[in-house]
């Protein structure tokens, strides 16, 4: 468990040099014309809560809120009946926001609190005609090895 805590800290970390929010991705493999469309479908996602439902492919894979190392297996799945609605975030509050287009079908979004201590992973999948959620660790902590 330490090790993928080490993992998505080290990917969180990494993320600190992507575009925020408002940029273009600069993936080449990533055009502009379909960012624009994600951005979009994100935007609806956020604002329409059976629309949101529906685009999350359950049982979602990901990681519960403030876990330490016993607490959750690696194979911790979220649950329809048990998801709570996701909210845009408030451009002048306590978190940033990055995506990371790693290809035309799969954006990674880093949700980092301004402290640089707690952070939260997205990853959003287009299949078929369709983006849907496919990963969603929530907060934890950042931890980041001294070895």
């Amino acid at each position: 468990m330490t090790r993928i805590i080490f993992f998505m800290s080290f990917l969180l970390l990494a993320a600190c040099g992507e575009k925020e929010t408002n940029s273009k991705p600069t993936n080449p493999s990533a055009s502009e014309t379909e960012f624009s469309g994600f951005l979009s479908f994100y935007e609806q996602f956020h604002q329409d809560s059976l629309f949101q439902i529906e685009h999350i492919l359950f049982p979602l894979a990901g990681m519960p809120s403030m876990l330490d190392d016993e607490a959750v297996s690696a194979d911790f799945k979220w649950q329809r009946e048990d998801w709570k609605m996701q909210r845009p975030l408030d451009p002048d509050g306590e978190f940033t926001q990055k995506f990371n287009p790693v290809d035309s079908a799969l954006i990674i979004e880093y949700i980092l609190h301004r402290t640089g201590k707690y952070g939260m992973e997205r990853r959003f999948a287009k299949l078929g005609e369709d983006w849907k959620l496919i990963y969603y660790t929530d907060l934890n902590s950042i931890r980041v090895s001294t070895q």
